[in-house]
């Protein structure tokens, strides 16, 4: 499992995690959903984590938890492909 957050250093429950279950099994990413150099540099080092690379360099479900606010225009305004939603 890969888990990804804007600060790693600042995710205590998922480092708490990471200690019990170890780093082959629970890699900590940082990730801003707002910042699309951020998500650029996380999907290029994605293959590179310890759990995908022990599943064969397949990631095999990707969930997206990150939350935003309908009408309010902060951040980089990333569009979902497909969607015809934007933020």
């Amino acid at each position: 499992m890969v888990a990804a957050c804007r600060d790693v250093e600042h995710a205590g429950d998922l480092a708490a995690l990471q200690a019990v279950v170890g780093p082959r099994r629970l890699a900590l990413t940082a990730l801003d959903v707002e910042d699309e150099a951020s998500i650029g540099s996380w999907a290029a080092s994605l293959l590179a984590a310890a759990p995908v690379t022990d599943n064969g360099g397949v990631v095999d479900v990707v969930i997206n938890n990150a939350g935003t606010t309908v009408g309010q225009t902060q951040g980089s305004g990333f569009r979902v492909q497909g969607s015809g939603f934007r933020a």
